[in-house]
Parts: structure tokens; sequence; C-alpha cells
């Protein structure tokens, strides 16, 4: 034990000193995670988007319409910013995504409404941001729904019933939401509870393969070994202690920013949620050690390490609960430490459950420490056998004389490229590899689009035919399944502490007696909020259900005071909202998703193999094969353009993949030009090449440009505007995303492919687009004619 600690101080001191002369270290363990910390933060500082724009075609301009436009701008998020005389104005406002909703009052609405004809208000949705155009959807629904039953209310009691009677003849089965554990279905504890951790757990893996994958690059496992007395396992201990107390300090960091800054309910216990934290940073460790360990190339891992954090999110259950993910890809999540750590957070945050019901997620975390223990035997070698010391990697051969004849300095600059390119197994990995299995492997993941059958139990109190009744009809919808009847909601909480359940809907004992006394009542539909796919489908089975049974009940009240089965349908909704969801109708996840993740695979592979290439050349000097005369006799600017035409190629190839193959097999919509989408992709890859080749000279070394992209991802895609609306962005992240390509990108492409929009509509996009092909561009030209400048001042080899 005494030669182990003094083995471990050893190595410990000696991590340190290498921190302090490694700046990219504490970049990536420090710097970094709190940055993007913090982004994640101010992101969603908002909560809950509020004033999300609408406009209103108002053809009646009468009391009742103004009534109505009144009660949408009284909602807690839309609001009307733009008053249009024509509906097709107005749709021109959602393809260029001034509003994400029309709303649209025929001629004669009010003196309709008083013949009892029953007008419809139309609400026209943008469903492509699925968050934005759920919230409007709901708001609008509401209100109109409110004015109606204003209106109903006023005609009953011109027709003789009291005021208290007609509210209850109004709405003979009503439904409550009770939302469980987020009751103010507040974004921030959502998102940030799930994307900060996320983030997080990506910078400790890539901190982790860093910190070991230099020793193997640099050959200095051998200094390594000795300074821990040759033990290898107080010379891993020693070496990743310092990491661990950055990343634990940075990590009670992030649930103190939580939970006292986001005010993030916290319900359960601290403690355990800090357990967690700990568990999930040694398993993160712990496969930042198999993966090292199995590859022995700090590249390889690094490339692996990064791909397998960036779908942890994706299969953590989060954004799209896993029950819906086809069965053969359901339980990868089980796999990525993130999963088990989020189920403790939100259990402990925003449930308030018993610390027991999370064992298995800390059993679960526990279970990683196998990977080093299976990995150990490995190391063992590399700590003894100096061939994995550097050896493997080989120098970047002298490409000078391999051309006899050189053609042009495009053609040559090209063709170089391209020769690097294919002969660089982890460009091509990610070339190829990644832009290959990822987009197959998302696409098929939500291939299901709508969570459906989700399970839910029943609290029937009344026990009687009506309320059987309403059990069966909500058996028969597609949102859920009844799969408990239970006697009390204490044995449904712990059902739903356990995950046997996502829903309850609770029937009252008085339920049949209030119905057929002409009174109203009310079910109950618990939904949980801390998962908001899950919440929307169980509430509106749970609507749809009640609602139809409550439609049936009112009409035929209605019948018994005299009225016609045709009348008592119109005055049962004397003002109806019909709703289109525009561009997707089907509201399906991956018809939301897939188009955006396309775009951001593009960017993120595209610029990690320009940074990889890039980085290999500043490492080792192999850039003054630029310097050749004939080269040097065209100048900088075809040295761009040389080096842009491969990655053109390859990257055009891979958009037919995408958006030509991929979209036909798993059916996503394309209402495009082909043309339109042709230009604006070209348009959208050159200005990723650009930045690409801009940000190059920063990454020192190749292993950089993989950590450093990857690291930023998750923030380019959030802060794009699609997934979270802009409106809700503050502005100095709105100003910053304007500079990443992803962010116009998104924009444009999903208005041609997913709106139909032309040309002319994306006009905006395409503007900012070519001003970063501009911008990147000539800092480009710029980097490249000092690099070369730097070069031809060391003589050459």
């Amino acid at each position: 034990m005494i030669r182990f600690f003094a083995g471990f101080c050893g190595a410990l001191m000696r991590e340190i000193r290498r921190m302090k002369d490694t700046p990219i270290l504490v970049i990536f363990a420090v710097f970094l995670p709190l940055m993007v910390l913090l982004f994640m933060f101010f992101l969603f500082e908002d909560g809950i988007p509020r004033n999300l724009p609408v406009a209103i075609c108002d053809q009646d301009h009468s009391s009742l319409s103004h009534k109505v436009e009144r009660a949408v701008n009284a909602t807690p998020t839309a609001r009307i910013v733009y008053h249009v005389e024509d509906p097709l104005e107005g749709r021109r406002l959602l393809v260029h995504r001034d509003v994400y909703a029309l709303v649209i009052i025929p001629h004669n609405f009010e003196r309709d409404v008083m013949r009892g004809i029953s007008p419809p208000v139309i609400d026209y949705y943008n469903n492509i941001y699925l968050t934005a155009g759920a919230l409007v959807y709901r708001d609008i629904a509401a209100a109109v729904g409110t004015v109606s039953a204003g209106v109903k209310v006023k005609k009953l009691v011109a027709m003789g019933v009291s005021p208290a009677i007609a509210k209850d003849l109004a709405v003979p089965i009503s439904v409550v939401s009770q939302r469980l554990f987020n009751p103010s279905t507040n974004y921030q504890y959502y998102l940030s509870g799930g994307f900060m951790p996320t983030v997080f757990q990506m910078f400790v893996v890539v901190a982790f393969i860093l910190a070991l994958g230099f020793e193997l690059k640099e050959g200095t496992v051998g200094d390594w070994l000795r300074s821990a007395r040759g033990n290898p396992v107080a010379a891993l201990a020693g070496k990743l202690f310092p990491y661990v107390l950055c990343f634990m300090l940075i990590g009670v960091f992030m649930v103190t920013m939580l939970v006292r800054f986001a005010e993030v309910p916290l319900e359960g216990s601290l403690l355990a949620i800090f357990l967690a934290l700990f568990l999930l940073i040694l398993a993160s460790i712990c496969v930042a050690i198999f993966f090292v360990g199995a590859f022995a190339n700090l590249r390889f891992a690094l490339s692996i390490g990064s791909a397998y954090t960036a779908i942890a999110f994706t299969f953590s259950g989060l954004t799209f609960p896993s029950i819906g993910m086809p069965p053969s890809v359901r339980y990868i999540g089980e796999f990525i430490p993130l999963t088990h750590y989020l189920r403790v957070f939100i259990g402990q945050s925003l449930r308030g459950a018993p610390v027991e019901t999370n064992l298995p997620s800390f059993a679960a975390l526990l279970m990683f420490w196998i990977l080093p223990i299976i990995i150990m035997p490995r190391w063992r070698r590399i700590f003894t056998e100096d061939r994995f010391w550097g050896g493997h990697m080989k120098k970047l051969e002298r490409l000078i004389g391999f051309f006899e004849r050189l053609y042009d300095d495009i053609s040559f600059v090209a063709r170089i490229e391209f020769k690097n390119i294919f002969n660089d197994k982890g460009v091509m990995a990610v070339f190829f590899g990644a832009m290959l299995l990822y987009p197959l492997l998302y696409a098929y993941t939500y291939s299901k689009e709508v969570v459906k059958e989700i399970p839910v139990a029943v609290v029937d109190q009344s026990h009687s035919a009506m309320s059987r009744q309403l059990i069966r009809m909500l058996n028969q919808t597609e949102q859920v399944k009844v799969v408990e009847h239970l006697t009390g909601l204490e044995e449904a909480e712990k059902e739903f502490y356990y995950g046997r359940i996502r829903g309850i809907m609770l029937i009252p004992s008085d339920f049949e007696k209030k119905i057929l006394r002409g009174e109203q009542t009310t079910v109950s539909a618990y939904c949980d909020a801390s998962y908001f796919m899950l919440y929307k489908q169980v509430y509106k089975g749970v609507v749809l259900a009640a609602g139809t049974m409550s439609a049936g009940v009112e009409i035929k009240r209605l019948e018994a005071k005299g009225l016609s089965e045709s009348a008592a349908k119109n005055f049962r909704d004397p003002v109806p909202c019909i709703n289109y969801p525009l561009f997707s109708p089907a509201g399906g996840y991956a018809s939301y998703a897939m188009p955006a993740i396309f775009l951001v695979l593009l960017q993120q592979t595209l610029m990690m193999g320009i940074g990889i290439l890039g980085g290999t050349a500043l490492e080792r000097g192999s850039y003054r094969y630029l310097i050749s005369k004939e080269i040097h006799s065209r100048g900088v600017l075809a040295i761009l353009i040389g080096k842009l035409t491969p990655y053109f190629v390859l990257y055009s190839i891979h958009g037919i993949y995408l958006f030509g193959i991929l979209f036909k097999i798993f059916g996503y919509s394309q209402r495009g030009n082909i043309i339109s989408l042709a230009y604006f992709l070209f348009t959208y890859l050159l200005s990723v090449m650009a930045m690409g080749f801009a940000i190059t000279p920063f990454f020192k070394h190749r292993e950089t440009a993989i950590a450093t992209i990857m690291s930023m991802s998750l923030p380019f895609v959030l802060s794009a505007g699609f997934s979270w609306p802009s409106e809700s962005i503050p502005a100095v992240i709105k100003f910053l995303a304007a500079f990443v390509p992803s962010t116009s990108g998104i924009s444009g492409f999903l208005k041609i492919t997913q709106m139909g929009a032309s040309i002319q509509d994306v006009r905006g996009d395409l503007a900012t687009l070519w001003g970063l092909v501009a911008l990147y561009g000539t800092f480009s030209m710029i980097m490249i004619w000092r690099i070369l400048g730097h070069h031809r001042r060391r003589p050459m080899l």
C-alpha cells in the first residue's frame, strides 16, 4: 500500500506539472467546460418561450373577432404582431419564419355565430419548429375555446338557463391537467437539466482521452510509469486524480447553477445527485481508459470517444422517449453513463422520488468499472512495450518528389489533398464511417416519428358504467395504453417512480352521478412533465377520450332541451377552431429533427476532417509542399481553391446520400425545387469549408480539432433557432450564432425542403452564408499566406 501511495503521488505531481506545461489539457478540463455550461444556462434563461409572433387575417372586423384577437394576445406565449388582409401574405410570413402561426377569421363571423351556424376560426401553424409550433397551437386553441365557451354560456342564459347550470351544460366533462414534477412546464428545468450534463460528460470523456492519449502520442509512457514506481494502476490513478477533482468542482458548479439560479426544484436528495455526479465522472474515466487502451492511439480513441458521447443525448430518452424507439436500438442508452445520471437527477430534483428507486441507476454506473478491469492486461502491455509509444504513427511522407509532372497549381493541391484524405485513417473514418453510419443510425432511431401506446394507469373511484366507458375510450386512443387499474394515487405514485407507468387518469367517485344530474364533472390527468413528449401525448390521449364522451353527453342534454341533432352539434361549439399543421402534418419527431441533424452532421464532420488534416500539417511541417515554385507563381487563392475541391466533391456525394437516398428511404418530405436545394447546399458547403480552413491554424494538434468541434456541436445546434425559438435566445448568443453556417443553413434548408420555399424566399439566409464565405475565405487566405511565409523562412528538407 505504501508503494502504491508513493507511486500515486509521483504520478500525480508529474501530471500537475504536465498540465501546467500543456495548456490544451487545462483548456478541455476547465475553461471550455465552464464556457459551454454558462452558454447553456443563458441560452435557456427564459425558461418558457414568450411573445412568439403570430399573424391574423381578420376578414370580419367585428366585436367578436376583436375579442378572439384579444384572447390570443392574453395567452402566455402567442403575440399577434402582423395584421394581414390576404391569407397568401400570411403564408409568405410563415415561409419566411416571420411568424409561427396564421389565424384566419372568416367574413360574417359574428353574424353567423349569432345565427347558430358555427363558422370556424382557422389556425395554420408551422409544425416544422416543433416546440414553437406546439406552444402557439396550444395557446390559440385555448383562446378560441374560451371565446366559444363564453358565447355558448350566453346563449344558454338567453334560453332561460341559470348561469351556474349553463357553465355545467357547456362542458359536461372537463379535464384537469395535473402536471407532475414540473407544474409550470418550465423548459429550462427540462432542457438545461438534460443538455448541461450531456456536454459535461462529453468534456469528461474527451479530457481523459487527451490526458492518456498524449502520453502514447509523445512517447512518454515510460517516464509516466517510472514516476509511479512502475505500478500501472498507481500511474493511472495518479494521472487522472487532478481531472476528477476539476470535473467534480465543475459538476458541483453545474448542479448549483441549475438548483440555485435556474431554480430547478430540488424535491429529493442533493447528496444522491452529487453521488451520481461523482459516479458519472468515474464511469466516464472508465470509458476513456477502455477506449485509449483498446486502440492505443490517441486519434482513434478520441474519434470513437467523441462519437460515443455525441449519441448520448439521443439514446438517453430525454428528447425522444426510449419506449418510442425501435426495440433493436432501445437499450443502447443503458450502455451510456449519462442515461443513468439523468434518471437520478430527474428523480431527485423534479420528482422527489425515494432514493431506493434510483438504486438500479447507481448500480449501472458502478458497472462501468468493469471496463478498466477488462482492458488492464492491454494497459500492462502498453506500459511495458515501447512499440506503442508513438512508433505506430507514421510520419507524413514528403510529397515533393511524388509528382514528376505537375499540371497546374489547383489540380496539384487538389490531388495532394485527395491523397491526404485517403491516406489518413482518422479522416477516412470521419468522412466515410461517420457520414454513412451516423445519419442511418439517427434516422432509424427516430423512424417511429411519434410515441404511441404510452403505458398509463387508471384510478377508477366511480366503478360505474360511464367510468368503464371512458376507460375503454381512453384505451382506444393511439396515444396511450391502459396497463394498470389501481385503487389509489399512493399505489400509482410508486408505479410512477419505478417507471412502469407514465401517466394516470383519475375518475372521481361521483363521476356518473354528476353527469346524470346535469352537473359538470372533472377527470384528472396526471402527466409526467419532466419528459415533455410523454406529457404531451398522455394529456392529449385523456383529453381526446374525455372530450369525445363529453360531446356525446352535451348533445344529448341539448336535444333534451328541444334542439335538433344538427342544431345541438352547432350549439355545442359555436366558435370551433380548426387547426392545420403546416409542412409536417403528422408532427413527427424525425420530420422535425432529421433535416437539421443531417446539416449539422455535414458541418461537424467536414470541419473535423479539415481540422485533422490541417492540424497534422502544422504539427509535422508538411505545409512546405505548398511553396513549390509552380504553386507560388499562381498565389494563395489557387491554393485555397485547390484545397476546397476534394471536400466539395466528397460532400456533394454525401449530400446526395443524405437528401436523396435517406430522405427517400425514410419518407422525409422534400417540397422544394431541386435546383434551389442544390444551389443552397452548394453555398452552405462552401461556407462550412471556408470556416473550417479559417479555424484550422488554431489547431496545433490534429486531436484538438476532433475534441473542439465535437464539444461545440451541441451548442451550435441549440443556438440555431429550430429546437429552441430564436425569439427566446439571448441577443448576444443570437449574434454569435450568426457566424456559424449551420444557423442560416438550417433556417434556409428547412424553408426549401419542408415549406417549398423558393430561392427568393431564402435570400436572407443565402446572403448570410455568402457573407460567411467572404469573411472566412479572406481569413483563410491570410492564414495560408502567413503559414507559407513562415515555412519559406525555414530550410527545405
